[in-house]
């Protein structure tokens, strides 16, 4: 069994997605570009595709998991250090 209930869950979605509005068509618009680097490939696209994952997986570990999943969950912030240590490898 989860530490959390399914509507704890859901609330953190929902209180996440609230809080960052409205970033959430300017995530949709890098995960774009880095396809399109992906499939198009361009000078240093290989290094801007990292990037770009690396923002994503940075913004998961802070943003994500320490600001609104630890609220929930004591272990987000496993989860949150994880996602940081893999922002740096990217």
């Amino acid at each position: 069994m989860p530490p959390f209930t399914t509507e704890q869950f859901l609330t953190v979605f929902e209180q996440y997605n609230v809080s960052i509005w409205p970033l959430q068509p300017v995530a949709y618009m890098f995960g774009l570009v880095a396809v399109d680097l992906a499939i198009r490939r361009r000078h240093r696209s290989n290094w801007i595709i990292s990037a770009i994952l690396a923002l994503f997986w940075l913004w998961m570990g802070v943003v994500y998991h320490l600001m609104f999943f630890r609220e929930i969950n004591a272990a987000a912030t496993v989860f949150g250090a994880l996602f940081n240590g893999q922002a740096i490898v990217f």
